[in-house]
């Protein structure tokens, strides 16, 4: 059995956009020590190659060292029980924001909470 090829559609379940008007950003390739390739004509259809030096990708770090301060392990876990059905995410509330916005009763008013 072949794939259909099915046209993508909007959000809505309307007809899809094929009108998208010019394209205003610039394709290029962007080296770890920040230097970047020629980019592409923004008016023409083109193609991009570039030799990609992995040692420079090494080189660069070691020097800033950036990935030493990554908690991967962490952002594991917590995307791990985000995902999960049982998901309940915490709510932390600022009583003085949830005084503020609720109406005080008399009582209220007169014998007040530290919270």
């Amino acid at each position: 059995m072949g794939a259909t090829k099915q046209r993508p559609s909007q959000g809505n379940g309307g007809a899809p956009h094929n009108d998208f008007g010019p394209f205003y950003g610039s394709s290029y390739v962007a080296a770890p020590d920040a230097a970047r390739s020629t980019g592409l004509s923004r008016v023409r259809d083109g193609l991009l190659a570039v030799d990609i030096d992995l040692n420079q990708v090494r080189q660069i770090r070691d020097v800033w060292m950036l990935q030493i301060t990554g908690r991967h392990a962490l952002y594991a876990e917590l995307l791990n029980r985000y995902v999960s059905n049982d998901f309940k995410p915490q709510v932390i509330r600022d009583p003085a924001m949830q005084a503020a916005a609720e109406p005080k009763s008399s009582y209220q008013e007169r014998y007040p909470t530290d919270l």
